[in-house]
């Protein structure tokens, strides 16, 4: 895992939440919005194509959809107030996770399901819990981030 900055949302994202906001008097939610593939797309883009959480890697097709990734939200949607998962700043590309059809093969927000992050790439001071082997094992001596 590597820290990541992150940057402004893309425009049509922006102009989606605002024209809801004024048409229904309150902010949308994830499952309402229309241009998830764009935001996906900008969240790989300033992610430099990695995953947030394995650094495996994603890409974005040719017409702004995603290969192989999907919108992570810090706090979960099923935790976050309205709103909350509509906030840029709460988003992450991660990829798929799906190792196998076992969920002791899953990784990522796959194994996360709704449970707190410990480890965030939006803090760095967080990201020195873990440390990583040769073959890109991530181990912690820390029980809350195992």
């Amino acid at each position: 895992m590597i820290a990541i900055e992150k940057g402004n949302p893309p425009g049509k994202f922006v102009s989606e939440v605002k024209s809801y906001k004024a048409e229904n008097g309150r902010p949308p939610s994830w499952d309402e919005i229309r241009c998830k593939p764009e935001v996906t797309a900008s969240l790989v883009s300033e992610q430099g194509g990695l995953c947030a959480y394995c650094m495996s890697r994603i890409r974005a097709t040719h017409d702004g959809g995603i290969q192989d990734a999907h919108v992570e939200h810090i706090i979960p949607q099923s935790k976050s107030r309205h709103g909350e998962d509509v906030d840029y700043g709460n988003m992450l590309a991660v990829c798929d996770g799906k190792h196998g059809e076992s969920r002791t093969a899953w990784s990522c927000d796959r194994f996360r399901g709704n449970k707190d992050l410990v480890v965030n790439p939006l803090q760095s001071q967080t990201l020195q819990f873990i440390r990583y082997r040769s073959d890109g094992t991530i181990l912690s001596d820390d029980n809350a981030v195992k």
